[in-house]
C-alpha cells in the first residue's frame, strides 16, 4: 500500500511565552531562510523569484504579529497552546508550465510555500 496523505503533529503543548517565542520565531526564520536562499539561486527575471520574494514579507508579517501576541501574553503573565500540524499529500507531478523555474532544494523539488 502506498502512502498518499500524512499528517504530523509538528507542535502541539502549553509554553510560556519565552519558549513559545522560541519554537515558532525559529520555525518562522528556518523558512525565511528557505526562501532568502532559493531567490538569490535565482536569476532576476525568473518568475518564481517573486513567489520567494512576496512569500518573506508574508512570514515576516506573520513574525511580527507572534511577537506581539507573545509580548502581550508575558505581560498578561498568560501561557500559549500551540497546535500545529503539517498535512502532507502525495501528488501527480505538476505540468512542465506550473512547475517551470521549479528549483531543486535539499535535494527535493518544490513548488510550495
Amino acid at each position: 500500500m502506498t502512502l498518499e496523505t500524512e499528517n504530523i503533529q509538528l507542535v502541539e503543548g502549553q509554553f510560556n511565552a519565552i519558549d513559545a517565542a522560541d519554537v515558532l520565531i525559529s520555525l518562522l526564520n528556518d523558512k525565511i531562510r528557505y526562501h532568502t536562499i532559493k531567490s538569490m539561486n535565482m536569476s532576476l527575471d525568473d518568475p518564481t523569484r517573486d513567489h520567494s520574494i512576496l512569500r518573506i514579507d508574508e512570514l515576516q508579517k506573520s513574525k511580527n504579529r507572534i511577537l506581539d501576541l507573545v509580548v502581550r501574553s508575558r505581560k498578561m503573565g498568560k501561557w500559549v497552546e500551540i497546535d500545529s500540524s503539517i498535512h502532507i499529500k502525495l501528488i501527480e507531478h505538476p505540468s512542465a508550465k506550473e512547475s517551470e523555474g521549479s528549483k531543486q532544494d535539499y535535494g527535493l523539488t518544490s513548488t510550495g510555500r
